[in-house]
């Protein structure tokens, strides 16, 4: 199992054989730095992301015929290990890092995606959230990696209204929503 959800979530390796063992060191927490340009009556500012992925970046739904042994959960579900998710996984730190940079759009329950092409026809769909961190500062907030997964070809791709990493960090450290267009 891993740690406390939140801040701080550290995932064990998944398998219990040097063949068969999967580690996930790469997905353990850490921080980043954002500058946020002066815009308005905002003043330049430095903030820092505290940034974790869920256990959803490299499991998927069980299914009945899945065996006990490829379960991973944490302390809120149980899921089936997905070498696909987890081979994906590896370049979540490296999307993290170039968010400020990427086109962002606002997704389905208060998550945000980006879709990133590692190769020729995959389509790289990471989901996330962010809210502001009081406990760590007036400019600290936590960005959680909900999920991550090849996106199906064949259908389009999931609906998402275009915002800038800097305007979801102004946001969350506001605490103010982003409004959904109609």
């Amino acid at each position: 199992m891993a740690t406390a959800w939140g801040p701080g979530m550290r995932w064990r390796p998944h398998g219990n054989d040097e063949t068969h063992r999967y580690e996930l060191q790469h997905l353990h927490p850490f921080q980043m730095a954002v500058t946020l340009e002066a815009k308005g009556k905002h003043l330049q500012r430095d903030v820092t992301v505290h940034v974790s992925f869920s256990l959803h970046c490299f499991t998927r739904a069980r299914q009945s015929d899945d065996p006990q042994s490829a379960w991973y959960g944490d302390d809120r579900e149980v899921r089936t290990f997905c070498t696909e998710r987890f081979q994906l996984s590896h370049g979540l730190p490296d999307i993290v890092r170039t968010l400020p940079g990427r086109r962002c759009g606002l997704a389905k329950n208060d998550n945000f995606l980006t879709i990133d092409l590692p190769k020729e026809g995959l389509r790289y769909g990471v989901f996330f959230n962010v809210r502001r961190l009081k406990s760590a500062g007036p400019n600290s907030v936590e960005l959680v990696v909900q999920s991550a997964y090849a996106l199906d070809p064949e259908k389009s791709l999931p609906p998402s209204q275009p915002v800038t990493f800097a305007t979801i960090l102004g946001k969350a450290l506001s605490g103010a929503k982003i409004a959904k267009k109609r």
